[in-house]
């Protein structure tokens, strides 16, 4: 699906706005995406939280949310659980 959706694009860009490691291996990152599609002048931009668990260096969990607020309640709720199941 990944490589389909790489293909669209003639030019795209990502661009790493914020990042934070909130402990018991969750991470919140809020990305900025831009570029346009093979065949179009018009521009694609769009921001988006995103939530991710890694065990053991391994990312076994990532959240793409285009509302970031709720990236974020869900990344920080995720870090509390997490922290609280380490205890």
């Amino acid at each position: 699906m990944l490589k389909e959706w790489w293909s669209l694009w003639e030019e795209h860009d990502h661009y790493v706005q914020e990042l934070v490691d909130l402990g018991g291996g969750v991470i919140f990152t809020v990305t900025r995406e831009d570029g346009h599609f093979k065949g179009s002048h018009g521009r694609v931009e769009q921001t988006m939280g995103h939530v991710g668990q890694w065990i053991d260096s391994l990312c076994v969990r990532h959240t793409i949310y285009l509302d970031l607020n709720q990236a974020r309640t869900a990344a920080e709720r995720l870090a509390q659980e997490r922290a609280y199941t380490a205890d």
